[in-house]
Parts: structure tokens; C-alpha cells; sequence
């Protein structure tokens, strides 16, 4: 199976390559080369079998490559004069200036993609020369000191935006990810995890896509592995676009085989796992590939199992993890898609839902059918986001329109919408005389306020394998230690601790600052309900 390597993202012309064919070695200064395409492969001189293809750049390689600091591509660009760079425009207007501000601003905008970080600064990428621009830009100066600065932005130098919180910083941000610096076309980590929080952070929140390749360090002297063609497997997390071709940037192990490696029978049944993958045939290789959202954690234990027991390593301590960044991803879920499982219809509304839920049951009749909607946010359209979105538990029927038959969705509600943990706020004032002696607890303490310490419980399995993530009540205690030491003892799922504040107020309980977290299923009543029967049992 033929190596594959980027242009300049490799370090493809200093290794030396064996031949699987016959016993020939070298480097590709000694192979047959051929130029197909947008590709260069090199063959055994020998044999004439390809052990080598390299990818040749397109200007979107050779600016990212410029921005790595790769000094091959910083060499490559300066011959050429045809590519978009980023300007830097300041400009400093009298008070006539300003009341003309808007036709200056409509001629930026016209130059190309650009963002206004502050109120004089605009960044622009565009093919015009400083000088072009400024001659441009130069009839809506309009006083006498109106002035205008243009230069161009030094590309694979670091930047912070400090400050702000509006849409127009967020905006700002991903368009300095895109087109200044963006935040290495790769980078190199010495272990799984610290890899995959940077791709969760850099990656996943600005929506672009990524491979996270695994590569043995130079002189590591690694344990062979037990496969006898290792190199015809490969191993992957990528961005869920890459294998799947659907718009999401959820973290996707992606396993690739190569269809003529004699073994590959006796090793698809992975760790148990493989009924878990989606599987295809490509380009002769055998995919599979899982999807596991932005659970770090867990894509770094299935991929560290992979090479341990699928693979067959002793040690990982040898391998090092490579990000390339592969560019923002189209948003296919930019206005609506349709879901559905076992009769019921989803429609998702905004990416990722992140608008809201429109929900129908399908019956025999076709009669008295309506949408109903949860609002982003609520306990139920979270759990049907989880079941879509994090677990992918249900089939995507359209994104473009309501599959035959269905009623028209509604208009979309505007909001607001209730916070999270508006849900669980009792509807009606709990009385002091349904739980007594929790409430002459509380009237006994500094400003009648009480300190609780909540133990919510998480179906660990359910997580990864069911409908999603759900914390849901299990024991409230009047101390930290109580609290952790259940948790100690506790050997069933998985254990969160909250904590939460108990007063009063007239005849009833009140809970100030009653803060939830996304997944968190408890309720006041619970706790209250919990302490009352520890009290009553003379464990407070």
C-alpha cells in the first residue's frame, strides 16, 4: 500500500522507503517519478510498484503552509503576485470624514472577505497590492486630515483578541482563524488527549474540519507491532465531514484497510467494537468509522485500545499525534433537516438544532397530525438532540425538505426561552410544613440559608451506547464529606457532585442562585425530600 504525504505538510524527501514487492530500498530521489493529476507518484525503480503519492498543493495548501512557517511554501509564494493575502486598513477621519464613513465602508467591503475588529480597523483579503487598495480607497477621504494606513498582515504570527463579547468579536475570531493565522496546519502532540482537547477547542468550536494522524517518533525503537503488515492499516480521528460527508466536525475514529492485505478476515472484529462502525468499501480500502461527538475522554481510550489490542503495541509512549487543520466545513445544517425513528418525524431546526425541535408522531390515518415544538434548551428537545447529535441513534431523512405526507412546519417561535434550570424550579411555592425539620434546620443556620451537597448519578453505558448523557438525582448530605464519601463507596455508574442553597422566605422554601448544568435531571422537591427522611432517621 502506497504511502501517502501533503507537499509541504511531510517530511516525505528525507525518509527512506522500502519496497513490499521486492527487497529494494531508498529514497524518492532514486524512484521513477510520474505527475498525475494533483499528484506525484513515485515507484520502485526495481519493481515499478508506487510506494509513494504526494499530494500537490493548491493555494489554499500553499497559504497554509505559509502560515505553518514552512519556508519551501514561504518561497513558493513570493514568485507568485495571483494569490489572495490579508491587508491591514487603519484610517483616521475628521468629523467631516466620519459623516461620509459610510461609502468608505461600503469600498472595503467591496475589496473581499473581511472583519472590522475595532471601530478604525478593518482586515481585508484580497489580490491588490497595499498601494492599489489605498488609491482605491482614497476618494472618501473628505478632510483635510482624513488619512488612510494599508499593509499587509504578517501571515504565521500569533494573535489574541482580549475584550468584548457581542457576535461581532465571535465573528472576528473565526475570521482570523480562516484567513490570518490558522492555528497551525499542524501540530504536533506528545499524547492523545492534550491533542484532542486542542482539536475540541480550536477545531470543533470554530467548525473546521481535521485529521488527527498518529506517527511513531524518530528513533522511539517501539515494539513492533503484532499485525505483520502494519502498514496496511491505518489508523485516524477525524473531523465526522471527513467520513461521512454529512457537514458535522464531531470527533470520528476512521479506520482504513487495504482490500488486498491477506489478514484483514481475522482482525476486522476489534476490541469487540466493530458492530458499533459504519462500514464501506472505498477506493479499494475497507472504512470503518464511529462517530463520538466531542467526548474526548472516550475517543482517546478507543483509540489508544486500537493500538494496544487491535494493533498489538506494548508501549505507547513512542507515538506521537499530528493535527492537520483541513479548512472550515460547509454548515449542511444551516436551516433545516429531518430525522426519524420508528414512526417519529424531528425536524432540526438551525445547526444542530440550536434553534429548536419540531416534533410529529406519524399514524395510519394521516388525520389530526401537528407539529410540536421544544425550545432550545429544555429537558426534551436536549434529550432528542443527544439521541440526533451526540449518540446518532436516528436517520437523517431530508435536509432539504418535509418528507411526502407531512403537514407544513409552523412558524418558528421567537423566544425567549426558558433557562435550563427554569425547567425544575417548582411551579408552586414549597411549604415549610411538608418538610419540617429540614426547614427548622434552615432557620437555624447564619441568614437562615442552607448549604446541600447533591450526588446526581450517570448511566455510564446509556452515555456512550444509549440515548445520551442524563445526571440524575440520587442523595443529598448536609456535608462535603458525606457527599464524598457515598461517592467512594458507590459502584454503579458514575457519580457528579452540585451543590445548592436551601432558605426561606415567608412559609415556603426558596433556592437563590439555583444554578443546573446541561445533562443535570434534579429537582428541588427531591433533595428537600431526601434530607427530610436523613433528618427523620437522626443522620443530619
Amino acid at each position: 500500500m502506497a504511502e501517502h504525504f501533503y507537499y509541504y505538510h511531510s517530511e516525505w524527501r528525507d525518509l527512506t522507503f522500502c519496497c513490499s514487492g521486492c527487497v529494494w530500498s531508498g529514497q524518492t530521489t532514486q524512484m521513477e517519478k510520474e505527475v498525475l493529476g494533483q499528484t506525484i507518484e513515485y515507484s520502485c525503480s526495481q519493481c515499478e510498484k508506487t510506494l509513494v503519492i504526494v499530494s500537490l498543493p493548491n493555494s489554499r495548501d500553499l497559504k497554509a503552509a505559509v502560515i505553518a512557517g514552512n519556508s519551501e511554501a514561504i518561497t513558493d509564494l513570493a514568485r507568485r503576485d495571483d494569490l489572495p493575502h490579508v491587508l491591514c486598513i487603519c484610517y483616521e477621519l475628521s468629523e467631516q470624514g466620519e459623516q461620509e464613513f459610510v461609502g468608505l465602508s461600503n469600498a472595503i467591503k467591496e475589496l473581499g472577505s473581511c472583519c472590522r475588529p475595532t471601530s478604525s480597523l478593518w482586515l481585508v483579503e484580497t489580490s491588490l497590492t497595499p498601494d492599489q487598495v489605498g488609491d482605491s480607497l482614497s476618494p472618501h477621504l473628505h478632510g483635510p486630515d482624513d488619512k488612510i494606513l494599508v499593509f499587509t498582515a504578517a501571515m504565521g504570527h500569533e494573535w489574541c483578541l482580549h475584550g468584548g463579547s457581542g457576535d461581532n468579536d465571535e465573528t472576528t475570531a473565526v475570521w482570523m482563524q480562516d484567513n490570518v493565522r490558522e492555528h497551525g496546519a499542524v501540530e504536533t502532540f506528545d499524547n492523545i488527549e492534550e491533542a484532542l482537547k486542542y482539536v475540541v477547542d480550536h477545531h470543533i468550536r470554530f467548525r473546521r474540519r481535521y485529521i488527527v494522524t498518529v506517527r511513531e517518533r524518530p528513533r522511539s525503537n517501539l515494539s513492533p507491532p503484532t499485525i505483520s503488515n502494519a502498514n496496511a492499516a491505518m489508523v485516524q480521528i477525524v473531523a465526522e465531514d471527513i467520513a461521512f460527508k454529512n457537514g458535522g466536525v464531531g470527533l470520528t475514529i476512521h479506520l482504513m484497510f487495504d482490500s488486498s492485505w491477506d489478514e484483514f478476515e481475522q482482525y476486522v472484529e476489534f476490541d469487540g467494537d466493530a458492530n458499533e462502525f459504519h462500514r464501506w468499501v472505498k477506493d479499494n480500502l475497507y472504512c470503518y468509522s464511529r462517530r463520538l461527538g466531542a467526548d474526548a475522554p472516550f475517543a482517546a481510550y478507543m483509540l489508544q485500545n486500537i493500538l494496544l489490542k487491535f494493533y498489538g503495541y506494548k508501549d505507547l509512549s513512542g507515538f506521537e499525534y499530528e493535527v492537520h487543520d483541513e479548512g472550515p466545513v460547509k454548515d449542511l445544517r444551516a436551516d433545516t433537516s429531518y430525522y426519524g425513528d420508528q414512526g417519529a418525524i424531528f425536524a432540526c431546526i438551525g445547526p444542530f438544532a440550536s434553534r429548536g425541535i419540531f416534533h410529529i408522531i406519524e399514524d395510519s390515518t394521516g388525520h389530526d397530525r401537528e407539529w410540536k415544538f421544544f425550545p432550545p434548551g429544555s429537558p426534551t428537545w436536549d434529550a432528542f438532540d443527544q439521541e440526533i447529535f451526540r449518540n446518532f441513534r436516528m436517520s437523517e431523512i431530508s435536509d432539504i425538505s418535509p418528507p411526502v405526507g407531512l403537514p407544513p412546519l409552523p412558524d418558528l417561535p421567537e423566544g425567549p426561552f426558558p433557562k435550563w434550570e427554569e425547567y425544575f424550579l417548582p411551579k408552586e411555592a414549597l411549604s415549610v410544613s411538608t418538610f419540617p425539620l429540614t426547614a427548622e434546620l434552615t432557620r437555624q443556620q447564619e441568614r437562615q440559608t442552607l448549604c446541600v451537597f447533591v450526588i446526581l448519578g450517570e448511566d455510564v453505558y446509556e452515555t456512550h451506547s444509549g440515548d445520551g448523557e442524563f445526571h440524575y438525582f440520587e442523595a443529598a448530605f448536609l456535608t462535603k464529606q458525606e457527599a464524598e464519601e457515598y461517592i467512594a463507596q458507590s459502584n454503579e455508574g458514575k457519580c457528579h457532585l452540585r451543590t445548592m442553597q436551601i432558605s426561606l422566605l415567608n412559609d415556603s422554601f426558596n433556592f437563590p442562585e439555583f444554578k443546573m448544568e446541561r445533562y443535570d435531571h434534579h429537582k428541588p422537591e427531591q433533595v428537600l425530600t431526601d434530607l427530610e427522611k436523613r433528618l427523620g432517621l437522626g443522620e443530619g
